[in-house]
């Protein structure tokens, strides 16, 4: 089993553990995300580092990292796969 496949399952059982969990932080369904937020997101669900999705967006490091701190923001989550665990709960990933 490869490292992508092993986080995609990861991540999965998750977002479902997470969904039938009583979760103490309330998050309304009207996230708005850019779209570069969005590709972000997306890149965070697969597994990629700030370094490499700078390189697949043409971005720094930086911005790549200041993107990510708004998705952790607007989820109100504590790291990144919280961040994408939120992402699939509220449809935001499939």
């Amino acid at each position: 089993m490869d490292e992508m496949t092993l986080l995609e399952q990861v991540g999965k059982r998750l977002g479902v553990y997470l969904s039938r969990k009583d979760d103490e932080v309330s998050i309304g369904t009207d996230i708005q995300l850019t779209e570069r937020e969005a590709m972000i997101l997306n890149l965070l669900a697969e597994g990629y580092n700030n370094k490499t999705m700078a390189e697949l967006l043409q971005l720094s490091e930086h911005t790549v990292r200041d993107y990510v701190r708004s998705l952790m923001t607007k989820f109100k989550a504590k790291n990144r796969t919280q961040a994408v665990v939120y992402g699939f709960r509220l449809g935001l990933l499939k």
